[in-house]
């Protein structure tokens, strides 16, 4: 964590250094822009280091993680990079980068994306080195989504065999193109959504200082991860969970408005304060309900139903959690977002694909189970065990 605030200091503060590619020789920038796409399959591994897997099942993870995120990268690069929906420029592409450079420069008026610094630092940073615009962009969306997508299974892993953990990852491969239709590109999504799937991670693992890194860190990608601190309150012995979450939701809070004062000065604590957003913006979203309405019914709408199912099959901390964080995207995507932006409502997709095949895991188990003689000799019924 401390390395990602120290990153993006650098990269803020001295802003017009980075603004301007190495002085490299064309060989030189190609063996950089080799060296970033081979770190990508070695942020897969370092996300799923630690499966206890055989060497075969963890490449075919790896793999499927990379396979993913490929898919999403080639639909955004013609869904959206290649589309135009600012009369100002002549692709969204060209409004992305342009984004980029008014963040970068901390320019106000473009809040509240400039809060979300993040993920431009590392676009900024691989521009730095490659001085290839289209190559940075792509690496970076690339890299969070294979790193995300990783994140998806090992999280799965938590409550689902290995075979079934592919089963979420899939399910959101399948709705991205959905949650894509309407958004211009900006960079924070890949990495906002890593952060929060990482933090229900290292909850559900009771692993405190990853979830302290996930959470602090992912704040600087975008404010509602601050929604990961109500989920605290789920996991362990209850005082002591609600009193932490507590905390981290106090803590999260004063840094979200410490960046904003830090980028707008000293402005007064307010609702639009946070996002750049007023109450108009709730009366609005309802009004496009037409637009909205049947991107939720094909992606969280389609989920439902399984969710219920595999509802008594799973744990209460995982419940809290996932009602938390449905009900929490959503309404953070109605108070300080666009609600046909179902980019922003990721992360609901990931417990409720979970309920799915949790649910599906234990009634196929059922229905496969063997019979096999006790010490009686009677006949008894017994499950295969989870892998």
């Amino acid at each position: 964590m401390l390395l990602t605030f120290a990153f993006c200091a650098v990269q803020l503060h001295w802003r017009s250094y980075f603004a301007v590619p190495l002085p490299w020789s064309d060989s030189a920038r190609s063996i950089a822009r080799c060296a970033l796409a081979l770190s990508v399959p070695a942020v897969a591994m370092g996300v799923l280091r630690g499966l206890k897997d055989r060497w075969s099942v963890l490449g075919v993870t790896v793999a499927a993680s990379l396979f993913c995120a490929a898919y999403a990268e080639v639909l955004h690069t013609w869904i959206v990079d290649r589309a135009n929906f600012d009369p100002n420029f002549h692709t969204n592409a060209e409004w992305q980068w342009n984004l980029h450079n008014a963040i970068m420069g901390l320019e106000r008026w473009c809040a509240p994306h400039v809060f979300r610094f993040l993920p431009d630092c590392i676009v900024s940073f691989n521009f730095w080195l490659t001085g290839d615009r289209e190559w940075s962009i792509h690496v970076f969306r690339f890299g969070a989504n294979t790193a995300l997508f990783a994140m998806i299974l090992r999280y799965a892993r938590v409550y689902l065999s290995v075979v079934w953990s592919f089963g979420p990852m899939l399910v959101v491969a399948m709705l991205y193109p959905v949650t894509i239709l309407r958004y211009n590109g900006q960079f924070t999504d890949p990495l906002a959504h890593f952060s929060l799937v990482a933090g229900l991670f290292f909850l559900a693992r009771r692993h405190e200082p990853g979830f302290f890194a996930a959470f602090f860190a992912g704040i600087l990608a975008k404010e509602s991860i601050n929604l990961l601190a109500p989920c605290r309150c789920f996991h362990g012995n209850w005082r002591r969970s609600f009193l932490l979450g507590f905390i981290y939701l106090a803590a999260g809070l004063a840094l979200t408005v410490a960046v904003r004062r830090y980028i707008q000065g000293p402005i007064p604590v307010a609702y639009t304060s946070i996002s750049g957003t007023g109450a108009r913006q709730v009366f609005g979203n309802w009004g496009a309900r037409g637009i909205w309405w049947p991107m939720y019914a094909v992606t969280i709408g389609a989920l439902l139903p399984g969710a219920v199912a595999g509802w008594r099959h799973i744990d209460a901390a995982f419940r809290a959690t996932c009602v938390t964080v449905v009900l929490g995207t959503i309404a953070s995507n109605l108070f300080i977002s666009l609600m046909w932006e179902v980019r922003n409502v990721v992360p609901a997709f990931i417990p409720l694909a979970i309920l799915n095949f949790r649910y599906l895991e234990t009634v196929l188990a059922r229905g496969t189970a063997t019979p096999r003689l006790n010490r009686s000799g009677a006949s008894q019924v017994t499950a295969p065990s989870r892998v």
